[in-house]
């Protein structure tokens, strides 16, 4: 063999081991949480490089170029926003931005408020941060009738797992989810405006309230009791919305002074229902605020241990569990 034939073979065998290297290459060990970013329709490659580099994409703009120079690739980028959400290799930037943008799945959780959905769907790269809380229902109450009577969507944002455009506007994504509460929400749209309305806001109490499935029909029942009677419902969650703005992460747990904070969600201060949800509920949630269970228990509290629900049907018989299971 040739001396010739032998550099030959070697520098074949050296520039699949770079390209292997390059592919394998990690870009950005330290990316902790999703980043955005977007080609712009004949954008340069060069400029990609750079701006994945300022996203803190890629550790060196050299290698990204040599690989996609190297791959063929270089000129077959597809325009458009893109979401990393791990930590990805040289090749897999060059496969993503090959096969164009992809859309985002996001999990909206039982009991999440509208300010924690908006920043959740924000930081996941769906929507501006602030953007869907700033939207008016009455903008889309021709296509949902059901919206008529609301303030905002709290209540009307139904917990599950979508899918979602990068960088859309929050109206698109509210059609979304609300139209999905229209499916999932059929046995109670029958009703009239102030009857979907009232149910929602029980729906959200009983949501943030009970844990259980089999309990909320009767937490239910006790606050159809309550109402019934004009007591004060004294519902704990309510006043943690009242008192942190909203959401429930992020905001500490109540103290003795909260319960004392004038606001309209305070459960404690006034009697009948807030004046709006205070979460997004299921539909097990809905369903039991619609058919409350027939009880005579009119107090319960939440054993610290289980989260079972602890049902009493006298003041004094509460009293007694509160010293039993929270030693008050």
């Amino acid at each position: 063999m040739s001396r010739f034939v032998i550099i030959y073979t070697s520098l074949i065998v050296l520039a699949i081991g770079a390209f292997w290297f390059l592919g394998q290459t990690f870009t950005n060990q330290e990316l902790e949480a999703s980043a955005i970013f977007t080609i712009e329709p004949k954008e340069s490659v060069i400029s990609i490089a750079k701006k994945l580099s300022e996203n803190e994409l890629i550790s060196s703009k050299f290698t990204f170029l040599f690989y996609s120079i190297l791959s063929g690739n270089f000129s077959r980028f597809q325009p458009g926003t893109y979401v990393v959400s791990q930590t990805p290799s040289v090749r897999d930037i060059v496969s993503l931005l090959i096969g164009g943008p992809q859309d985002i799945e996001v999990v909206i959780y039982p009991g999440m408020t509208l300010k924690e959905i908006d920043q959740r769907l924000a930081q996941n790269g769906v929507i501006t941060e602030g953007s869907l809380v700033a939207l008016e229902p009455g903008e889309l109450k021709n296509e949902f009738s059901f919206l008529s009577s609301a303030r905002t969507f709290e209540g009307f944002l139904m917990p599950d797992t979508y899918r979602f455009y990068p960088n859309d506007n929050a109206q698109n994504v509210a059609r979304i989810i609300l139209k999905h509460f229209s499916e999932q929400a059929k046995e109670l749209l029958r009703y009239d405006e102030e009857k979907i309305m009232r149910t929602i806001i029980v729906a959200s109490l009983i949501e943030k309230e009970v844990i259980f499935e089999e309990e909320k029909p009767i937490v239910s029942g006790i606050i159809q009791n309550r109402l019934n009677v004009g007591m004060a419902l004294q519902i704990d969650a309510s006043v943690r919305y009242g008192a942190c703005g909203g959401r429930f992460t992020q905001c500490k747990a109540l103290s003795r002074s909260d319960f004392e904070i004038d606001t309209p969600y305070n459960t404690y201060l006034y009697k009948d229902l807030p004046p709006t949800p205070i979460s997004n509920p299921t539909v097990s949630s809905i369903h039991a605020a619609l058919f409350p269970a027939k009880t005579s228990y009119v107090y319960y509290l939440s054993d610290p241990e289980t989260g079972k629900s602890i049902f009493s049907k006298t003041f004094e018989e509460h009293n007694e569990k509160r010293a039993d299971y929270l030693g008050l």
